[in-house]
């Protein structure tokens, strides 16, 4: 339904850029949107950015609703409304019993990467290619929609019939036609797949396809290549089991964070020690619902600033010995209650190895961190069960070759990003671009096991979405615009924390997740 339709039925109201994008995203998600329901989107402050929250949480439902109603967006609306940032009051707190105290960590560490061996030969990239291939086809042909796809090479000596073929995306352009032409890789040949223009719908699924992810196309063979009709992902099954956890109703709280840039000159070191002493009940949050809660901080890398990570850092370093960077990361979190269990994962600015998979922070570097009784050092990705929930973090690097890739993604809005890698079942995609991958002889990067919630950080900008039963939460930054992000257009947004209640995922978004503002009064 083109969108001059809605046009003529509000000829007597202005519809603004920021609506007429908002309606854009509605309808090239394929929704159609009904006219009470555009009305409350014109009365809200910021559209556009609304109706891609609205789109992807509709996405993730099993069943799809075709128009947007006014219901729809009033609940939307709601839980919006529900999440904002809650602020942090400066008065002292009285003493509040602490239930987190009372409650023995039970923490499960199900994957982390340990120490990464490196080789650069053919054979090395082919075991890791092939890997990637047959656990993301195994993951594939469990979806019912996959059932009966054969071989490239059978596909080839077929003509004009209805096909499926499963393969690695190796190459992806857009033709003088408009048309969108893909190359198609398996174990046995390779396709050259069209997606039409006039087919709008799948066309623009095709926009969304990534280089070396693995899909099932469904098409039509007409000599060497395929008319595409559709195109599935590895992707989150719509009927995924709730979270485990074994505490009942409960509540326990994990505050996730990440890229503190400790020795950087914009480091956030007033309100992060505001944080510091709100978790440890010198600042209150109003009744104080949530810190007496608090039993896990996890930090999802980037704890320093590091040396010679990007053109004149030097300039913008207080602190310009990473080993000191650590000591004062070490004096800071040693200001954590020790009955809070803290899990660190490394970030491209730790010291450790530049490639995914990367091993815990070396311990040279941050001795005094791996001294701490109630601090689990861990690599990147890792899966940690906490009291049943089981929590996937990284980093997050893949998402600056991820969202330049995706229409409609920007970096304000990661947590839509990482929804993608979720459809995709891979931490990291696409190869060779500015994520470096270690050709190891296995993928350990294809995301085999379904989490309950999705950790990542490297974009500094905070963000939160629900997915198929999968809480997706970007953690932020506790760094100010540096003039390098300047010179790249980045914004950050810091010191507002995301905490997560393990007691409520299969709640709505709002109880699930919450936001602590440490920005006020600076």
């Amino acid at each position: 339904m083109e969108l001059s339709y809605f046009l003529r039925r509000r000829t007597k109201e202005v519809i603004n850029e920021k609506v007429r994008k908002a309606m854009e995203v509605i309808i090239n998600s394929g929704f159609q949107l009904k006219p009470e329901a555009l009305s409350l989107l014109m009365s809200l402050e910021d559209p556009e950015a609304f109706a891609k929250n609205l789109v992807t949480k509709l996405l993730g439902r099993a069943e799809k609703p075709l128009f947007i109603d006014e219901k729809v967006v009033v609940e939307a609306k709601s839980e919006v409304e529900e999440a904002k940032t809650r602020l942090v009051k400066h008065e002292p707190k009285a003493k509040v019993k602490v239930f987190a105290k009372q409650v023995e960590a039970d923490i499960e560490v199900l994957y982390s990467p340990k120490e990464v061996s490196i080789t650069s030969s053919l054979d090395a990239f082919k075991s890791y290619f092939n890997s990637r291939f047959r656990k993301l086809r195994k993951l594939l042909l469990e979806r019912l929609d996959v059932k009966g796809a054969i071989s490239i090479e059978e596909a080839l000596a077929t003509k004009d019939r209805k096909i499926k073929v499963i393969g690695i995306v190796t190459a992806k352009k857009e033709l003088k036609s408009g048309n969108l032409a893909i190359e198609l890789e398996d174990e046995t040949a390779s396709i050259k797949a069209i997606f039409m223009k006039n087919d709008e719908k799948v066309w623009r699924r095709g926009l969304r396809i990534l280089l070396d992810e693995v899909i099932c196309i469904e098409g039509v063979v007409r000599g060497d290549y395929i008319i595409v009709t559709d195109v599935m992902w590895p992707d989150i099954p719509a009927d995924k089991k709730p979270p485990s956890y074994k505490l009942g109703e409960e509540p326990l709280y994990a505050v996730m964070i990440s890229d503190l840039h400790v020795g950087s000159k914009a480091f956030l070191e007033k309100q992060f020690k505001r944080f510091l002493k709100w978790i440890r009940g010198e600042e209150g949050l109003g009744e104080d619902n949530i810190r007496p809660y608090v039993k896990y901080l996890i930090i999802a890398g980037d704890l320093v600033d590091g040396v010679g990570v990007y053109p004149e850092q030097a300039k913008e370093l207080q602190i310009s010995d990473i080993y000191k960077q650590y000591e004062v990361v070490y004096k800071l979190l040693s200001q954590v209650p020790d009955y809070i269990e803290i899990i660190i994962i490394p970030g491209n600015h730790d010291a450790t190895s530049i490639t995914l998979p990367s091993p815990p922070i070396f311990r040279s570097y941050a001795e005094k961190l791996y001294e701490m009784p109630n601090v689990h050092m861990l690599g990147d990705p890792c899966y940690v069960s906490l009291h049943g929930v089981v929590f996937l973090i990284t980093h997050g690097k893949s998402l600056d070759d991820v969202i330049p890739s995706l229409p409609d993604v920007d970096f304000d809005e990661p947590e839509r990003a990482m929804v993608e890698l979720l459809k995709s079942r891979h931490i990291a995609p696409i190869y060779g671009d500015k994520t470096s991958i270690a050709p190891v002889p296995y993928d350990p990067l294809v995301i085999e096991r379904i989490p309950d919630v999705m950790q990542a950080g490297h974009v500094h900008v905070r963000g939160v979405t629900s997915y198929r039963g999968v809480l997706v939460v970007n953690s932020g930054a506790w760094q100010g615009q540096t003039s390098y992000q300047r010179s790249m257009g980045l914004n950050p947004k810091p010191a507002v924390i995301p905490v997560v209640n393990l007691a409520k995922l299969s709640s709505s978004l709002s109880s699930a997740c919450a936001f602590l503002d440490f920005t006020s009064g600076f």
